[in-house]
């Protein structure tokens, strides 16, 4: 649904693997793939990496592990704790 969080996932044998029927196809090169963040989709909340926009189209923010990476890059000293809610694209980093 719109506004829903979103994954993006990739295959790790490209050769071997099949785009099912059902796949929204994000990125042609290197392949990803639109996924949700229910419990039988994404393998935990940290792969959220957006959120579902209409026209069926994908606002891309840093996932949680982005934002630890990025904070830690920067350098700053202060430990990296994320409590906010990752399914409120509000609370989200969005990337231009």
């Amino acid at each position: 649904m719109p506004g829903d969080p979103i994954t993006l996932y990739g295959p790790i044998n490209r050769k071997e693997f099949q785009v099912p029927e059902y796949a929204v196809v994000y990125r042609q090169e290197p392949l990803r793939l639109v996924g949700c963040l229910r419990w039988n989709c994404a393998d935990t909340g940290a792969d959220r990496a957006g959120f579902w926009i209409p026209p069926g189209k994908v606002d891309r923010v840093l996932s949680p592990i982005e934002e630890v990476m990025t904070r830690m890059q920067g350098g700053e000293e202060e430990p990296v704790v994320i409590t906010g809610n990752i399914s409120d694209p509000r609370q989200a980093t969005h990337i231009e």
